[in-house]
């Protein structure tokens, strides 16, 4: 039998890798630049296109919020 990722042809997710070693968790909370740029860099390019959109969205809502507290 093959495995599930050979299968449906799909490279291994960032998250995996924190299901089999929980201690990755510990690695992440020393330096989450590097494991959030391996993750962003994981991304397909509309994924990545996604992130940035939503950022985007997220700013200009804050800055409409601050706008409506003065």
């Amino acid at each position: 039998m093959e495995n599930n990722e050979t299968t449906n042809n799909t490279k291994p997710s960032f998250f995996n890798g924190l299901f089999s070693d929980p201690s990755v968790i510990v690695d992440i909370t020393k330096n989450p630049s590097k494991y959030a740029m391996n993750f962003y860099n994981s991304l397909s390019t509309r994924n990545k296109q996604y992130i940035v959109y939503g950022a985007g969205v997220a700013l200009l809502v804050y800055g409409y919020t601050l706008k409506n507290k003065k």
